[in-house]
């Protein structure tokens, strides 16, 4: 059986998941510039860059591929 997937665009980074999820609170964070959405944990992690300083997010509740 095929997933309808979504892409999601952030930045200048994109990636796919299952279904629509809201992450605009990683603004505050930075500007995301690498994602990691295919990890066996299930979680999606982002690279992200904020006043030189580069920075790994690992956040668990998004229906990723």
């Amino acid at each position: 059986m095929d997933k309808t997937l979504v892409t999601i665009n952030i930045d200048n980074t994109s990636f796919r998941l299952q279904k629509i999820h809201n992450f605009q609170w990683l603004k505050e964070l930075g500007t995301v510039f690498c994602v990691f959405d295919e990890q066996d944990s299930g979680n999606i992690c982002f690279g992200i860059k904020k006043d030189g300083v580069k920075s790994f997010v690992k956040y668990a509740g998004a229906k990723t591929v």
